[in-house]
């Protein structure tokens, strides 16, 4: 937050674009720094307060470019940002495609999850111990659910391209 206060007495604008371009230069790396492997779940206080962040600083912005009140929503769609819940959600799952792919290493992988052997549904996952709690156990529902209808291995890019048709903005 003191970040935030910095960058609003600093600068002076009625663009929105302005504030949004200072919001993912100046605070949105601090915000998300080791996301993907720091996993929390979107009703944690921490998570809350992360979000509390982008929605302070999408309201205060707004009222100096004049923009009238608005929903959380609409505001990100205003600056043309991605909520912090949003954003995580897809380094995560990008992260976790990377591991799949052999383009990340993880060790021991195939204890903890294999793709299923389904013709069907290729990127489908198998959760190996689903008695912990870790990054998997939040994460594979998620992914799941994305890649239910997919009948082929996708490309990174066309991944991607499910992920942001798939996740909402907020």
């Amino acid at each position: 937050m003191k970040n935030l206060s910095q960058i609003l007495k600093s600068f002076k604008s009625n663009n929105p674009a302005f504030y949004s371009f200072l919001f993912k230069t100046y605070v949105l790396p601090i915000l998300e720094y080791a996301s993907v492997i720091f996993c929390l779940a979107p009703s944690s206080s921490l998570s809350r307060l992360l979000e509390s962040t982008l929605r302070t600083y999408s309201r205060k912005t707004l009222q100096r470019c004049n923009i009238a009140f608005s929903s959380y929503s609409h505001r990100l769609e205003l600056l043309s940002i991605y909520s912090i819940r949003h954003r995580r959600l897809k380094a995560q799952l990008l992260h976790l495609y990377k591991f799949i792919a052999g383009a990340s290493h993880f060790p021991n992988l195939n204890s903890f999850i294999r793709l299923s052997s389904s013709p069907r549904r290729p990127m489908t996952l198998i959760y190996l111990s689903p008695l912990s709690d870790n990054f998997f156990s939040f994460i594979l529902p998620i992914w799941n659910a994305i890649v239910a209808n997919v009948s082929s291995f996708l490309s990174p890019s066309q991944f991607e391209h499910l992920l942001d048709s798939a996740i909402t903005r907020f």
